[in-house]
């Protein structure tokens, strides 16, 4: 999908916003954005300017990439970000519109420094230019959509994508809070766009594929893609000679028992056995998060 500009402009109030071009699908951008009107997590328009399809933001000035990697902030309130992103994923699926391209800077965050050190105040979810309305049993084929090192194994087939592909996604970006760490980025200078899609699904198998079934799960679950079955099963052989890295098995700060079996159940391979956004919700390593 073509990307228009993004502006960032001042009202007459001295207030900062954004003002993104919507080349086409107009009207389907305002749909989704209608349907999302009473999602709390969500950034939503403030104004519009049809006649040059514009749609006009609040700005907020960082997002949760730069929060991470710039500065300290404590487990608790990396824990209420992450719900409160969670909680945005899950007003999402509710009324059947799927993300496409979960990833840090599409999570907006709102912090405060306090007496007490950082707080978030508030987590929004923002730039629905990819998301979709699939109702229950559709699914998304044909595109790759979302960035290449958040991306899910079947949206690097292309599909089918569907709710559970968002959910992968943020297990991804869990990771990242945690650890500071990008785990899909490949550094290899002679790699370039979707050469390094190889590199990134050996670490999926590597650090995902809890068993057997989960590979065998995924490559039914793609069903007639020969090609990235044929990709699939080159993999799973060098992954036999290979000395694995699963989730179960990392150590650092934050990750305890409750966090990888989170991430582990976000991440499996086979979309049909991820655990849905209510049911991350309701995880252990949640609890008493507000």
């Amino acid at each position: 999908m073509p990307l228009g500009r993004v502006y960032l402009a001042t009202t007459d109030e001295d207030q900062k916003v954004v003002v993104k071009e919507i080349p086409q699908d107009w009207k389907a951008r305002n749909e989704i954005y209608r349907r999302t009107s009473r999602c709390s997590h969500i950034r939503l328009p403030i104004d519009s300017i049809p006649e040059s399809r514009m749609l006009i933001f609040e700005y907020i000035e960082e997002d949760l990439l730069s929060l991470i990697q710039q500065r300290e902030v404590p487990m608790k309130q990396i824990k209420r970000a992450l719900k409160w992103t969670l909680e945005g994923i899950s007003q999402l699926h509710a009324v059947n519109i799927t993300r496409n391209d979960i990833k840090p800077n599409n999570i907006l965050p709102q912090t405060a420094t306090t007496p007490a050190g950082l707080v978030v105040e508030r987590v929004l979810l923002t730039d629905l230019e990819d998301a979709v309305r699939l109702e229950p049993g559709r699914y998304l084929q044909g595109a790759t959509l979302g960035n290449l090192m958040w991306r899910s194994p079947e949206a690097h087939a292309g599909g089918p994508m569907e709710a559970a592909s968002d959910l992968f996604a943020f297990g991804i970006v869990c990771i990242f809070a945690l650890t500071k760490t990008v785990i899909f980025a490949v550094d290899n200078p002679d790699l370039v766009g979707d050469d390094k899609v190889p590199t990134i699904l050996f670490r999926q198998m590597s650090y995902f594929a809890d068993d057997e079934s989960g590979v065998e799960g995924l490559l039914e679950y793609l069903g007639d893609n020969d090609e990235m079955r044929d990709v699939w099963e080159a993999i799973e052989e060098s992954c036999r000679d290979i000395r694995k890295n699963p989730i179960m098995g990392w150590q650092g700060p934050g990750m305890d028992d409750d966090f990888k079996d989170l991430v582990k159940k976000l991440t499996r391979l086979d979309p049909r056995r991820r655990i849905s956004a209510n049911e991350a919700l309701r995880h252990r390593w949640f609890a008493g998060v507000s």
